[in-house]
């Protein structure tokens, strides 16, 4: 004869939830080996099962950001992210590569991202960035020239997408951005342009 034991939700008189650990173990008759009774008890583990609930949460959040951290890093474009306001939380190596610029240094300033663009665009990007995340929240795209860390800069197409929860109203919970370099499709473009 086993000992029994049991996890459940208990609704209480005030019709909330909480969970309850039953335990049971039978009275066995010394002579017939038959079960008389049972002893138990019932522990509220309410507390211990939501931190347990928390932390296989947590485990999911970490490993799901390893495999996008992981993917950030393997495709050979800039990648950045941003809070809901537009203030960097991540850049990926091929920005630190392009840009000479680390994460440190992007996320303490406004908008961090833009610090690389030329400034003879700079202003009319933050305008299109700022409309995308405070207005629209529709996708961003703009065409920019971008510094490299040797001061040159090139052509890139910045786009930007926002990253909604999936329960609740919805809520902006992060921007995911990208910067693919088209500076030789925009030259070769230009080349065309003054041939004719």
């Amino acid at each position: 004869h086993d000992l029994f034991s049991s996890q459940s939700r208990v609704r209480s008189r005030n019709g909330t939830y909480r969970w309850f650990l039953s335990q049971a173990s039978p009275f066995i008759d010394p002579d017939t080996q038959a079960v008389e009774g049972w002893f138990g008890i019932c522990s509220d583990i309410n507390d211990q099962k939501i931190a347990e609930e928390e932390a296989i949460q947590r485990g999911e959040i970490l490993a799901s950001e390893r495999k996008y951290r992981l993917l950030a890093e393997a495709i050979p474009q800039m990648v950045f992210t941003c809070d809901p306001d537009g203030h960097v939380q991540y850049v990926n190596e091929q920005w630190v590569q392009f840009t000479g610029l680390r994460l440190d240094t992007v996320a303490t300033a406004a908008h961090g991202w833009m610090l690389p663009v030329h400034p003879e665009e700079r202003d009319k990007c933050m305008a299109e960035w700022l409309h995308s995340i405070g207005t629209t929240r529709l996708p961003f795209e703009y065409k920019c020239r971008l510094r490299q860390h040797d001061g040159e800069y090139r052509w890139n197409l910045v786009r930007a997408t926002h990253v909604v929860e999936q329960v609740g109203e919805g809520q902006i919970v992060k921007w995911f951005g990208t910067c693919t370099d088209i500076d030789e499709q925009v030259r070769a473009e230009e080349g065309l342009v003054e041939a004719r």
